[in-house]
């Protein structure tokens, strides 16, 4: 070959070249790698954590046929199959997506007539895995230190037991925490690359979480306003395709607060939130009850719940006449009219939601853990969040809005286009939604009905730790 020949021949890039921010893929094998270790650790091996029943997992697993072997105190490792057990409780969530998976793959691996709590871990566990290699693909472009620091700020956040405990759990809770994160990083896939796939998965998951239960239904209001204020990168400005998927979600939502619980369920909440939060703490109990559609005879249910002993809320006759005075409209009215009232109720909710973790046990009795344990391992996060936010709720309300504020104000500097702004004030909106509800249309599981505000706020959290760092780098390179 002439000299002139090998000169014009382009020369082969070396790989430090070619990939100035490290080698595409490897870093990110090295991260999900990291995170299926503490998945693994904490789901699969001995003694496992996760979380006790407390009575909801009937919800789903009633109509399989399957018994849940312990309640509160200790997590049950093993569901056994009674077929003359099956009925029906009313409940549909696309939680029952997960728990099927799980059940074929039990029945695959020869099961030995029961559901191994594991797998469902593991169904989980992998939908949080995806939801993760996903999402790192969307950090090219910047430094590979910067890569590896925000990474590790993403798993000491959603690693934390606070959230693994729950994937080794039955609740219709998981679902929408695992699509929460799904919807996320598709959405930010789609506006970046805008592919048509990404948008599509975007909906689906979106759908999926709000089919969840009933109180994240309301989610599907922003996410409709979404699909149609960010029509351009996700359907290429086609109106027709984000009214229909507008429509979906709007469908979907209304479907699953119509028809996803039943008759007599939203009673016994607001049974709960009128006389277990609102009538113990009120001023005049009497006018309160006149207010509220009830009379002065209703007085000796105040303390009490819907479960407690006594409660007529068994009875269909007594339920149906509550539900006849009471319903979510009425309470939404009151809280409307009484906000002296209402800010006592969210003030209670909140303080309670900062606990950050419900109060059931962790360990299964085989640990040799007292009843109701705590996994103390992988825990700084919500440790951290427990000192600052239990029992302090204009903490956790301030520092929330702060946060979100603080959020919209990087975003509006780094000028990062109206779809991710749009989704930025999605994101603000859904999580003080999901706290209004969690807060002021229940009065049980606190911590639990605020999973997916606690998950939002943290997405926030993090979010403004990436801009926080891109603004440094870019004064930093204008400096330069």
């Amino acid at each position: 070959m002439s000299a002139a020949a090998a000169q014009s021949r382009p020369r082969k890039q070396s790989r430090r070249q070619k990939f100035p921010n490290g080698v595409p893929g490897l870093w990110r094998v090295l991260v999900v790698a990291a995170a299926a270790t503490v998945l693994a650790c904490q789901l699969l091996a001995p003694p496992i954590v996760g979380m006790a029943d407390n009575g909801d997992f009937s919800k789903l697993i009633g109509q399989y046929g399957l018994t849940s072997p312990a309640y509160y105190e200790y997590v049950g490792i093993r569901y056994p199959f009674r077929p003359n057990y099956n009925y029906d409780p009313g409940f549909r969530s696309s939680e029952q997506l997960f728990l099927r998976t799980a059940i074929v793959l039990e029945e695959a691996a020869g099961g030995d007539g029961s559901l191994d709590v594991r797998v469902v871990g593991i169904v989980h566990g992998a939908l949080f895995l995806v939801a993760l290699s996903l999402f790192l693909p969307l950090l090219t472009g910047s430094r590979r230190a910067v890569q590896l620091v925000y990474c590790g700020a993403v798993l000491f956040v959603f690693t934390d037991v606070m959230y693994v405990s729950y994937l080794n759990s039955l609740y219709m809770d998981v679902s929408a925490l695992l699509t929460l994160m799904l919807a996320a990083v598709f959405y930010l896939r789609a506006i970046r690359w805008r592919r048509r796939a990404d948008a599509i998965l975007f909906a689906a998951s979106s759908l999926i979480l709000i089919s969840s239960k009933p109180q994240y239904a309301p989610a599907a209001l922003w996410i409709a306003a979404l699909m149609w204020i960010a029509r351009e990168p996700l359907w290429n400005g086609r109106k027709s395709a984000a009214l229909g998927c507008a429509a979906l979600m709007l469908i979907g939502g209304w479907a699953t607060m119509r028809f996803a619980a039943p008759p007599g369920y939203s009673a016994n909440n607001c049974f709960n939130m009128v006389f277990f939060q609102i009538l113990p703490h009120a001023r005049d109990a009497n006018r309160t009850l006149r207010e509220l559609g009830l009379d002065a005879s209703d007085r000796v249910w105040i303390g009490k719940t819907a479960y407690s002993p006594g409660s007529k809320m068994g009875d269909p006759e007594f339920s149906k006449e509550f539900a006849r005075k009471v319903s979510y409209a009425r309470l939404a009215r009151f809280y409307l009219t009484h906000p002296r009232d209402t800010w006592r109720s969210l003030r209670n909710g909140l303080a309670q939601a900062g606990r950050e973790r419900e109060r059931v046990g962790n360990w299964p009795v085989t640990a040799g853990k007292p009843p109701l344990g705590e996994s103390r391992s992988f825990a700084l996060w919500s440790d951290l969040k427990f000192r600052l936010f239990y029992g302090h709720a204009w903490r956790l309300l301030l520092s929330f809005l702060g946060v979100a504020a603080l959020v919209l104000i990087l975003a509006a500097k780094q000028q990062p286009g109206p779809a991710a702004m749009a989704g930025a004030l999605v994101l603000f909106g859904t999580a003080l939604t999901q706290m209004l509800i969690a807060s002021l249309a229940d009065a049980l599981d606190l911590a639990r009905h605020h999973l997916l505000f606690h998950a939002e706020f943290d997405m926030l959290v993090l979010a403004a730790l990436w801009l926080g760092i891109r603004r440094i780098g870019a004064k930093g390179a204008a400096i330069a």
